[in-house]
């Protein structure tokens, strides 16, 4: 029978198949923006506070755009730098040379979401980067793919009459994926 070969489609159709699959990372995207929004709204004087909570009279206060190093560009209510002064420790300020990042680093709310939204992004793109260098550097067919990787048969191009190997394999790959945790079948140990 002749073998179906991977080109560069099927081996990027695999890879956004299998990276949908992993844990998103995007609602704790949501939640760190919700959070920093939450603490830049906290520090506004209190009538400026009832002004902002009231939708229809939001849009007089000022807004500004803060950078946050997960998750990029975030609109929040313009704010004094000396207030977020007033709030941040001079060794805070200076260790993380950014104020907004100082400020923000002081709930501990925000320090947990930002250090799982890290560690997920982290899993997800080491397994990833390994599925990919298995792809380009190793296989070269799609029955290739799924004997090496039965587990992830399921994301291989259809082809028809392949059969599927029972037994899974364990690489370095599969325990990336497993530990960005990817639900694979007949997994009764999920990471």
């Amino acid at each position: 029978m002749a073998k179906t070969r991977l080109n560069n489609d099927s081996r990027q159709a695999i890879l956004e198949s299998v990276r949908q699959a992993l844990p998103s990372v995007s609602y704790l995207q949501s939640r760190l923006h919700a959070r920093a929004r939450e603490l830049f709204t906290d520090i506004l004087p209190v009538d400026v506070r009832k002004v902002w909570d009231n939708p229809d009279l939001r849009w007089y206060i000022d807004t500004e755009y803060v950078y946050l190093d997960v998750g990029g560009n975030l609109k929040v209510p313009a704010y004094a730098e000396q207030v977020l002064r007033s709030k941040v420790p001079e060794n805070s300020r200076i260790a993380s040379r950014n104020l907004v990042s100082a400020f923000l680093s002081l709930d501990a709310d925000f320090v947990v979401l930002e250090h799982l939204y890290k560690d997920q992004s982290a899993k997800n793109d080491k397994a990833i980067a390994e599925l990919k260098v298995a792809l380009y550097h190793r296989l070269t067919t799609v029955e290739g793919f799924i004997e090496a990787f039965p587990e992830l048969a399921s994301h291989a191009p259809k082809v028809a009459n392949i059969a599927v190997a029972n037994l899974p394999v364990t690489t370095s790959v599969m325990d990336a994926l497993k530990a960005a945790g990817l639900p694979l079948p007949g997994d009764t140990n999920p990471a």
